[in-house]
């Protein structure tokens, strides 16, 4: 999914996965990724490197990057890849990638950074690879740069931005039959052993390219939802898009992420805030039938999530998070397939405002309609 790298900390979206991400520190800062690469990570023999991805198995996407790459008296890497853990590369090994990256040289190469356009320990220009791109040799030093990958079945296709400015400029295309699923991502890595120099990785966003606010692979991440939603058509939400929402809901994932169901505590396109959760501890369920009651409350601009498995339970607090909406809200359930296979049927016992348990009308909290139903399905007790 596309991200912006909104929030703070290592609150990163539920999302993304991390590969040795002890041995680079980072954080999110200032709507920024940085990280500070650690050292005997590479990506040419092995990927050794610390590595964000996602998951997907999606035949077509065209991702990019916006990065600054801040290096001296090293060897080092960052760029963009897609990694399939189960293809054999060409030597017979387990893993394949086709990778777009900035190496950082250091000073037996005088200092200075290349672009490349590789495959594992691999850059043979005659498959279309590119060991050192034409006319781009900046110092070592503060490197703005904009690099963009694009998968079409087994082609991909790479461009890159010099200052991170201007028109795409041509890198090369290939062909590699990676084995799906495979992991979408950026990495950064010093290949020299420790002592030896520096690199510093500031990422702006990571995008998929024909759409930023469309997901990689919104059928593989979000086979199935449901939930509970409070919604403003007029707020502005994070990234200034018309449009915002506080929702906790059901997230039934596909087989790339194991047929199994979480539970997500979100704004739009975003869960890494106080109090918002991209997996709920203590709730993983196998797909197939399951029960849960979800409860959503508001009071003010500060909206609070529970759930529970059965009604006699005690609610469990997921978390208490500010959101300041333009009124009014539209108040609901919602069910959905982001996929064209798969299905799913959500049963609704009821929808009840707490506060308001029977005197429901329009100066109320809901409307009539919600009321009726509301009473159509009340027991004696609360719930």
């Amino acid at each position: 999914m596309s991200d912006e790298f909104a929030g703070s900390g290592q609150d990163l979206q539920s999302f993304w996965q991390v590969k040795d991400g002890d041995k680079s520190p980072w954080e999110l800062k200032g709507g920024m990724l940085s990280a500070e690469a650690g050292y005997n990570q590479n990506v040419w023999t092995d990927d050794t490197s610390t590595r964000f991805f996602q998951v997907t198995d999606q035949q077509e996407f065209d991702i990019e990057t916006s990065m600054v790459v801040d290096y001296g008296d090293a060897s080092t890497v960052a760029g963009l890849i897609v990694y399939s853990a189960t293809t054999k590369d060409h030597q017979d090994r387990d893993g394949q990638w086709v990778t777009l990256k900035l190496w950082g040289r250091g000073a037996a190469q005088g200092n200075n950074a290349v672009l490349q356009y590789q495959r594992r320990q691999n850059d043979d220009a005659a498959l279309g690879y590119v060991g050192t791109q034409a006319d781009y040799n900046p110092a070592q030093g503060v490197i703005p740069i904009e690099l963009r990958l694009k998968r079409e079945g087994d082609e991909y296709e790479a461009w890159f931005k010099p200052n991170a400015e201007g028109d795409w400029v041509s890198v090369g295309r290939v062909t590699n039959e990676l084995q799906d699923p495979v992991e979408v991502g950026i990495y950064v890595g010093v290949a020299d052993a420790e002592g030896t120099g520096q690199m510093t990785v500031t990422f702006d966003y990571f995008r998929e390219a024909s759409s930023p606010a469309t997901p990689v692979d919104p059928r593989d991440r979000l086979a199935v939802t449901w939930g509970i939603a409070a919604y403003s058509p007029t707020t502005k939400d994070r990234q200034g898009r018309e449009g915002e929402w506080v929702t906790i809901k059901l997230w039934g994932r596909g087989p790339a992420n194991g047929n199994n169901a979480v539970i997500q505590y979100q704004k739009r396109q975003f869960d890494g805030g106080e109090g918002l959760a991209g997996t709920v501890p203590n709730f993983q369920d196998p797909a197939g039938e399951m029960d849960i009651y979800m409860r959503l409350r508001r009071e003010d601009n500060t909206f609070t999530a529970w759930w529970k498995r059965k009604a006699n339970d005690p609610w469990i607090d997921i978390g208490e998070t500010e959101q300041e909406f333009d009124e009014p809200l539209e108040v609901g359930i919602y069910a959905g397939i982001c996929d064209s296979k798969g299905k799913q049927i959500a049963q609704y016992e009821y929808f009840e405002d707490l506060l308001v348990p029977f005197d429901v009308s329009p100066r109320a909290k809901l409307p009539i309609a919600w009321g009726d139903l509301k009473r159509r399905h009340s027991v004696p007790g609360s719930r």
